[in-house]
């Protein structure tokens, strides 16, 4: 997967995360663990979820704090947070 598809797919898949935060803000990582980086995972694109995770390494490797935020098959909890 290049770069430039990489970048589209989560950037797409942000926009959900951050709708569904904006809509249930109670549900949010943030109020438990202050700033963090999320970093998205699919239900269906594995190429792009590995991808994913050597950007979390990256990421650590600058001293973030990140959460796997994990798009679920239940409608209501589309969203599972956990701390990577």
């Amino acid at each position: 997967m290049s770069n430039k598809q990489q970048l589209e797919k989560n950037l797409q898949l942000s926009e959900k995360l951050m709708q569904y935060l904006a809509d249930n803000p109670s549900d949010s990582p943030t109020d438990k663990l202050g700033s963090v980086s999320f970093v998205v995972f699919t239900k269906n694109d594995n190429t792009l979820n590995e991808a994913n995770l050597k950007l979390i390494d990256s990421l650590h490797e600058e001293g973030k704090k990140v959460v796997k935020a994990i798009q679920t098959l239940d409608k209501k909890a589309p969203w599972q947070f956990l701390q990577a």
